[in-house]
């Protein structure tokens, strides 16, 4: 289950994050942002879906990783579980943002109330906060990596090295969410680059384990004795 959950999370994710709407906003100001907004209400909505599924997955995704690794340490696995609670109520109230973003756009009775130039700037305003939304979740995606990659490392039925890969996805995503959230205005932008590439390139340490646990659940599977 471990493996089916964090498998689908890791398929889900990636589409979320392509979907992100951010890119509307970003470099452009907010002119025009009611028009784009307008003409992109398909991949805001399937983000809105794609996020809802995804956080969905992490709360059971939680529960199974508390199960597996109790036995290993309980204070460990409770830091964990509650650290990987932590970003959902977060990611789901930022849902809220591009539920704003689109009434402003295509509801005649909030259009109505605002000038097309307040309107472009709030829905701007409403895709900025969901993407720093997403930033501060990505700090909590961070912290739980740390207690669970330990968690491998202490293990003994988990290779050491994928727990240390844990710990390098958890410092890349902390170093993705310090990068967008504390770095503008503080280094140059083509700096911020450099350390997002960089986070990025960390962030990838999750996969092994993922793919470890899918590779074991289809070794238990196989091995299962078929019984009528």
């Amino acid at each position: 289950m471990a493996a089916l959950l964090y498998g689908l999370d890791a398929v889900i994710a990636p589409v979320s994050f392509a979907l992100d709407p951010a890119k509307l906003v970003d470099g452009v100001g907010p002119a025009g942002a009611v028009m784009r907004i307008v003409e992109a209400v398909p991949m805001i909505r399937l983000n809105m879906l794609s996020e809802a599924i995804y956080q969905t997955v992490e709360v059971f995704l939680a529960i199974q990783m508390y199960r597996m690794f109790q036995p290993v340490n309980r204070n460990l696995a409770w830091q964990m579980f509650v650290l990987a609670l932590m970003p959902i109520p977060i990611m789901f109230l930022n849902l809220l943002t591009e539920v704003g973003a689109l009434s402003l756009a295509i509801d005649p009775g909030i259009a109505n109330a605002f000038t097309l130039p307040q309107r472009d700037a709030l829905a701007s305003l409403m895709i900025r906060l969901h993407g720093d939304g997403v930033g501060i979740a990505g700090i909590f995606w961070g912290l739980w990596l740390l207690p669970l990659g330990m968690l491998i490392i202490r293990s003994g039925f988990v290779p050491k090295l994928l727990g240390l890969c844990e710990l390098a996805g958890g410092l890349g995503w902390l170093l993705g969410s310090g990068a967008m959230l504390v770095m503008p205005g503080l280094v140059p932008a083509g700096e911020i680059a450099n350390y997002e590439r960089i986070a990025s390139l960390l962030q990838i340490g999750e996969l092994p384990f993922i793919i470890w646990l899918l590779v074991t659940a289809m070794q238990m599977v196989v091995r299962r004795p078929f019984k009528c």
